[in-house]
């Protein structure tokens, strides 16, 4: 009887500290871990927004600079809010904020937006191709998934 009384607990906290996670994890490849935030899932007429958030187990950076040499904007984690036009099957950026620490925490090393026209392209780096399968996939559960936690966090 404590046994059962024990799982329950355990799965009633594990329910709830679910619905309390701003994160859904996506497949990505290599060491990164890859995370859709479903509070700024936001579906346009024909564009959908959503943020996705990028973690690294070592820094990244962004090249070095020509006359220093030093590393361009190191960072251990991303969030880059991207456009998906599921009808053209592009992606594009609109902002993003690189951080000094893992999950988005610590300094922003750098923070940016796209402005003027949009630039939107075909999905190219995994990370795009997650973002654009995560939003438009022709599985009809994935895309599920992704709506009723965007809905959750509203």
């Amino acid at each position: 009887m404590k046994t059962l009384i024990a799982a329950a607990v355990l799965a009633y906290a594990s329910s709830v500290a679910a619905a309390d996670t701003d994160w859904i994890v996506v497949p990505a490849s290599g060491a990164e871990r890859t995370y859709l935030d479903r509070a700024s899932f936001v579906e346009g007429a024909a564009l959908t927004a959503v943020t996705v958030l990028r973690s690294y187990e070592q820094v990244i950076t962004l090249g070095d600079d020509a006359q220093t040499g030093e590393a361009l904007y190191p960072h251990r984690s991303a969030k880059v809010r991207y456009s998906v036009d599921c009808a053209s099957r592009t992606v594009g950026m609109q902002s993003w904020e690189l951080y000094s620490g893992n999950l988005g925490d610590g300094k922003i090393v750098w923070a940016d937006s796209e402005s003027g026209e949009r630039h939107m392209a075909k999905p190219m780096s995994t990370e795009e191709l997650v973002t654009f399968n995560a939003v438009c996939s022709p599985d009809v559960a994935l895309r599920q998934v992704v709506r009723h936690f965007a809905q959750l966090g509203r």
